[in-house]
């Protein structure tokens, strides 16, 4: 699959959902992730880029040439830095809404382990007026100060205790 035919597809279903055919986008989407993954298994992507760079760091670093080595080193940081910022986004988004879905069904237990996760991450991975706030309203309304306290614990930072 191309680009071009994904973008096609997945703007088809945006359509269908603003047409409330959300059945039919549904199944768009369920056949475009599975077009996806089987494209994906065939494909030289990125994941392929960062290993061969990787390696050439490894390399440069083990054959003496320090400043290759560093600069590619550098180069692997900021991609894998750019990866993580998109990727912890995206989990806190994830694990916000499974928390607010384990609420709606009453599993208070399973959507306070995911609460926590979910805001334990928000701090590395902020954004403004994500689905964590939706999140974090839920787990106010519910009067729930145990969750908080809980939370609040772990967050805070701790005390490092001078050796004598």
């Amino acid at each position: 699959m191309q680009h071009a035919d994904w973008v096609a597809e997945y703007e088809r279903a945006r359509k269908l959902r603003n047409e409330k055919k959300v059945d039919d986008a549904i199944d768009v989407l369920a056949a475009l992730e599975a077009a996806s993954k089987r494209s994906a298994k065939d494909a030289v992507d990125e994941w392929h880029q960062l290993q061969a760079l990787e390696l050439r760091a490894i390399l440069l670093r083990d054959s003496g040439r320090t400043a290759d080595a560093k600069k590619a080193y550098e180069q692997l940081a900021k991609a894998h830095r750019q990866r993580m910022g998109i990727h912890g986004t995206g989990l806190v988004n994830a694990l916000s809404v499974s928390a607010l879905l384990e609420y709606e069904t009453k599993n208070d237990a399973k959507a306070e382990k995911l609460s926590r996760e979910a805001v334990e991450l928000f701090g590395r991975y902020f954004e403004p007026g994500g689905v964590i706030v939706e999140l974090l309203k839920e787990v106010q309304s519910r009067g729930a100060a145990r969750v908080r306290e809980k939370l609040s614990a772990e967050l805070k930072p701790k005390k490092k205790t001078k050796k004598k």
